[in-house]
């Protein structure tokens, strides 16, 4: 381990508290940014993030996104980590549509414990290999399940997806021009669909607690796939509202919005600091956010400790 990876792991193991990011370990991932941006930093080819939230090890990947938030930041939507700090409970299922590296997957598998279960889903190989490394190194093999293949209004097809290995947020089933002309490597891959509720059948799952959908711009078809779900099982979720990538893909936020009305959904943009649920009341227009959605906003807002705006 190199001299600034134990100045990080041994500012890590102090401040394994996860609210103290305004702490020594934050100020010295700020530092290493700036010489980062400056290029008198590089960060190493195998990345290794000890000890992040709390007791967690993640493998990075090199040179991609969301590598130098994690490893400068310690996340990549802290909002995003600290709402499922407070919402995911020992016993609870949760089902991670597309789960990239597993940050997500790892946060819930830590405090689902024994008796809970994560079942993720990440389409692109040399992803899903960093995704099952990150499971088999936290020992979460019994307890996370992950699943090499692309979440869709039905199983048994074979979709060509788009991706770059640089930047995992733009896999997608299309990709428009501006993208195209960007100095990224594009390559292609072909894979099986699976709907939800066919999983959750051939799982024999019984709740679905929470649910996360993040594939830049087919949420509409994950959720298609997923209906019998959101009516009966009734899930607290996270969705991204990729206005662009929903555009490209033929749709748009606002058909994405009107389809979770239908299910008896509200959303709301959680704020950690303030510890507030503030309501939306229309679709986003532009950017991609994450909104919490739930069909029992009172009691989520009990569950998590949060205020209702």
């Amino acid at each position: 381990m190199s001299f600034t990876e134990t100045c990080l792991d041994k500012i890590s193991r102090v401040t394994q508290n996860p609210g103290l990011w305004y702490s020594g370990k934050r100020i010295w991932r700020f530092l290493l940014k700036l010489l980062y941006s400056l290029g008198l930093y590089h960060i190493p080819d195998f990345s290794l993030l000890n000890n992040w939230d709390g007791k967690a090890s993640l493998h990075l990947r090199k040179g991609e996104f969301t590598t130098r938030r994690l490893w400068f930041l310690g996340y990549v939507k802290y909002d995003e980590q600290y709402f499922l700090r407070c919402f995911v409970r020992p016993g609870m299922t949760v089902i991670d549509v597309g789960a990239n590296i597993g940050v997500i997957s790892i946060t819930c598998g830590l405090r689902v414990g024994s008796y809970g279960s994560v079942h993720c889903f990440e389409p692109i190989s040399s992803t899903f290999e960093f995704l099952i490394k990150n499971i088999n190194t936290n020992g979460l093999e019994e307890t996370v399940s992950a699943n090499k293949l692309a979440v869709s209004n039905k199983t048994g097809d074979i979709v060509k997806l788009v991706y770059c290995d640089k930047h995992s947020d733009l896999s997608h089933l299309s990709m428009d021009e501006s993208e195209r002309t960007r100095d990224y490597e594009i390559e292609y891959e072909e894979v099986a669909t699976i709907s939800l509720e066919d999983y959750v059948k051939s799982k024999n799952i019984k709740k679905v607690d929470f649910l996360k959908i993040d594939v830049e711009g087919a949420e509409l078809l994950v959720i298609e796939g997923a209906k019998n779900i959101f009516k009966t099982h009734r899930p607290s979720v996270l969705c991204e509202f990729n206005c662009k990538a929903l555009r490209v893909l033929g749709g748009s936020s606002n058909k994405l919005w009107d389809k979770w009305m239908d299910y008896g959904y509200s959303f709301f943009d959680y704020n950690h600091r303030r510890r507030t649920l503030t309501r939306c009341k229309t679709a986003p227009q532009e950017g991609a956010p994450t909104y919490v959605g739930t069909t029992n906003p009172e009691e989520l807002a009990v569950h998590i400790g949060a205020r209702i705006l």
